[in-house]
Order: structure tokens, then C-alpha cells, then sequence
């Protein structure tokens, strides 16, 4: 049997990477990452940049 109810704690996924930084390129590097108890998030930065998250 399954369940219909909606799922109220739920939210679409996304990702995203800039297409105009080559990674391989850049001198700094760094990363974060929050895990948290419902959900966790990361971003990449190159050079002080945002390059993914």
C-alpha cells in the first residue's frame, strides 16, 4: 500500500557549474561543505569565485 500524501520536507534538487572558469587554471582552490539534519549543501570556489555549487 502506498501513501499519496504529499511530502511537505521535500524541494527539487539543483546544480550548477560557471562554464566560463577552468578550474585548472585557477591558484586557490576551496571548498565548503554544510551538512545539516534535514539537508546538506557544498560550493566550490576558484580564485575567490564561485564555481559550483
Amino acid at each position: 500500500m502506498t501513501d499519496d500524501k504529499p511530502e511537505y520536507w521535500r524541494w527539487p534538487e539543483s546544480r550548477w557549474t560557471a562554464e566560463d572558469i577552468d578550474w585548472r587554471e585557477g591558484d586557490i582552490i576551496s571548498a565548503g561543505v554544510d551538512v545539516g539534519s534535514v539537508s546538506s549543501q557544498a560550493v566550490i570556489m576558484v580564485d575567490g569565485k564561485l564555481f559550483a555549487y
